[in-house]
């Protein structure tokens, strides 16, 4: 595995931390923004201090819901498409977890609004970080960083091919050495 691959899979993880605790942050202003109140009222007492108590622990747990979901896997080939897929069946896992645990705890949550919305946000957030990291992936490829020396073995037209389409695309992540 190339160390620039090692250094972005390590700022993922706190990534996806900083964007779960966005969300949650802004499900809780967007509650209390004017048209949220205008719409419905606002009937809880929770501090931002005791919100952001809870946000953290249930930030952490989701990353751990993640990391088991396979998101913070080192395949350099892993697809957009499926890591977006995990993201959403990790944040599911998550919003299961805190539906779970608001269940077997006995007192009513003080906003469903939070939960749902907390829920479409880290969704979204998550899933615009790994988007913003698949872009620095692929700009660090231009620019020769991180790239995969590959040699290809044959002599037809497949071949010429593929070494032209790995020579000029190089946000692929390889660079011919040799045929």
């Amino acid at each position: 595995m190339k160390r620039s691959e090692i250094i972005l899979m390590f700022i993922q993880l706190p990534l996806d931390f900083v964007l779960l605790l966005a969300a949650g942050l802004s499900a809780y202003y967007l509650r209390l923004s004017d048209w949220a109140v205008a719409w419905r009222p606002v009937l809880f007492n929770l501090t931002l201090a005791s919100f952001t108590h809870m946000l953290l622990a249930v930030a952490v747990v989701w990353v751990i819901i993640f990391a088991l979901a396979g998101l913070y896997s080192t395949d350099p080939n892993r697809k957009l498409l499926g890591d977006l897929t995990r993201v959403l069946l990790g944040c599911s896992a998550g919003l299961s977890a805190v539906a779970v645990y608001v269940l077997f705890r006995q007192s009513p949550f003080d906003s469903r609004f939070l939960v749902v919305v907390g829920w479409i946000l880290a969704v979204l957030y998550v899933s615009f970080g790994r988007i913003i990291m698949r872009g620095v992936k692929a700009v660090l490829y231009r620019s020769g960083v991180g790239l995969r020396r590959v040699a290809l073995i044959g002599e037809n037209n497949g071949t010429e091919t593929l070494m032209s389409i790995l020579s000029t695309r190089r946000e692929l992540g390889y660079r011919v050495v040799g045929v």
